[in-house]
């Protein structure tokens, strides 16, 4: 038993100076929106080299729409009009040498009467997501503020129905996040504690051989 604990102490001190050679900095979520159409910018904190090498960056975009349409038939008589719609949403962001897109939608069905009006409600568009990770041309994410640009519309289209008078409003939100991994430089007291844990194994190990 005692030999064990002896052999356990420098094991994980020599763990515990190996897992701090890695380590993870996320820049935190910004969120966007924007009715109909978003333009805007988000910036976040580059790299800082001090920390060790940058090995990837994960880029985490989010990106969802949502709309509501009124519409009247203008018919005075006649069978009710039944048309479909849909909202489709180009969402483009650039930044840090890249391009990503997301395309969320929605759409729906509505039945109207002569002479009546009728709203579809908040309809919310599914939620489309793209993360990258990025191996290669890291240097960008090293210098300077690192500014998204966003921009986005949604574009209501119909099928069906006539006679009918259609107003439309949409909304284009989501998020966007980047983590930045990397393998730190162990610090003079890192590499001290790797020797020692080193040295005290093999003086146990020397020990048991003479036994």
């Amino acid at each position: 038993m005692r030999i064990l604990s002896k052999m356990v102490i420098p094991a994980v001190a020599l763990m515990g100076a190996m897992s701090a050679l890695a380590g993870v900095v996320d820049d935190g979520v910004q969120n966007f929106t924007g009715g109909g159409t978003v333009s805007t910018a988000l910036t976040f904190a580059p790299f800082n080299p001090a920390l060790g090498t940058l090995i990837s960056v994960e880029v985490l975009p989010v990106g969802s729409s949502s709309g509501q349409l009124t519409v009247t038939n203008d018919n005075t008589s006649g069978p009710a009009e039944t048309f479909g719609y849909k909202v489709d949403t180009g969402l483009s962001i650039m930044g840090g040498g890249i391009m990503l897109s997301l395309d969320p939608f929605f759409g729906g069905h509505l039945s109207v009467s002569p002479q009546q009006t009728v709203t579809s409600g908040l309809v919310q568009g599914k939620t489309v997501t793209d993360p990258m990770t990025f191996t290669s041309g890291l240097s960008a994410f090293e210098s300077g503020p690192i500014v998204f640009d966003i921009t986005g519309s949604g574009v209501v289209a119909t099928k069906g129905g006539t006679d009918l008078t259609i107003n439309a409003t949409s909304s284009v939100m989501g998020s966007l996040d980047v983590i930045y991994n990397y393998a730190s430089t162990p610090e003079p007291g890192t590499a001290a504690m790797v020797g020692g844990a080193l040295f005290g194994i093999g003086l146990l190990g020397r020990k048991l051989r003479r036994q």
